[in-house]
């Protein structure tokens, strides 16, 4: 419940104890506490049907953000009720208001700002960079496509490297590395576990990092059959799900409020143990709007069994 309605819960509350104690006139409590005749027989007949629906839907919502951990909005909740098997399925205009008046919102991300800059894209042995993707994110076909990037978590022993793989057919996270140096190793370990993980030839797309742009690390790909894709130079945008994959895992795991309260730094091994964590959490369990509302899991097998 929020701050107003816990306030208002309490004047009312308080307003009934002293009617029934002193026994004056409803109509002078009601206006010693500011509050309307109506209001105050509501309260004294006890919740009605829409106060005991709200009050059994509430539950079942901070069940739902219990799991997530307060990760999913209005419409995530709303699929996430519907698929619960449970009898009553709530309308949006309802789960929204139950949302806000219990403080049950989800914890949303800052918003930022990038500038654009926009160079010529050459590789380290002068072969001219190809963006063969062009931002074409939504992939028809799973087991294709692909995006991969490095993001940085901070820990007690210094920076943690973790690459991921994104399909951008299902959006799952098809692979996954991580070490306290960014190397070669780590990328040729990233593309050595997607080929492990799809077999046949694919496409590939990344920025134009020096793990991915070197000439050892090319010859490696066109060996896997993997063709890679290069976003522009200094243009997040083509490579904008791997990037907000990056974001996602450090709002909802590393920086989320109600699950890091003490905000330090851990260990690379407990790091290491929770992001796996998460990546099954993203791929098993956590429902996307673009998937319609079903994890990356059962996107996917819905795809296989549609013959796709």
């Amino acid at each position: 419940m929020t701050t107003k309605g816990r306030k208002k819960s309490s004047i009312l509350s308080r307003a009934a104890e002293k009617s029934r104690e002193k026994r004056v006139a409803v109509t002078h409590i009601c206006s010693f506490f500011g509050i309307a005749r109506s209001t105050f027989y509501r309260k004294a007949r006890g919740p009605g049907r829409r106060e005991s629906a709200d009050s059994a839907l509430r539950t079942r919502i901070e069940a739902i953000q219990e799991k997530h951990g307060h990760c999913y909005g209005i419409n995530r909740v709303t699929a996430a009720l519907r698929r619960d098997g449970h009898d009553r399925k709530p309308g949006h205009n309802q789960v929204a208001r139950v949302m806000a008046n219990n403080g049950l919102n989800a914890v949303t991300r800052r918003r930022k700002n990038y500038r654009v800059c926009i160079k010529k894209a050459v590789a380290r042995d002068g072969t001219k960079l190809e963006n063969t993707l062009h931002r074409q994110f939504d992939q028809q076909v799973p087991n294709k496509v692909f995006a991969t990037d490095v993001t940085y978590i901070a820990t007690t022993k210094g920076w943690l490297y973790v690459s991921p793989v994104i399909d951008l057919c299902t959006r799952e996270i098809v692979a996954c590395e991580m070490s306290m140096t960014q190397d070669l190793s780590l990328a040729f370990k990233t593309i050595d576990g997607l080929h492990k993980a799809v077999k046949g030839s694919l496409l590939l797309h990344s920025d134009q990092g020096y793990l991915y742009t070197t000439t050892a690390f090319r010859s490696h790909a066109k060996a896997l059959g993997v063709t890679q894709s290069y976003s522009r130079k200094g243009n997040c945008w083509d490579n904008a799900v791997m990037e907000n994959w990056n974001g996602m895992l450090k709002t909802e795991w590393y920086c989320h409020p109600r699950l890091r309260h003490d905000k330090k730094l851990i260990s690379p091994e407990q790091a290491m143990k929770e992001i796996q964590a998460y990546i099954d959490y993203w791929n098993n369990d956590r429902i996307q709007a673009r998937l319609r509302y079903r994890s990356p899991k059962e996107f996917k097998e819905a795809i296989s069994h549609s013959g796709v």
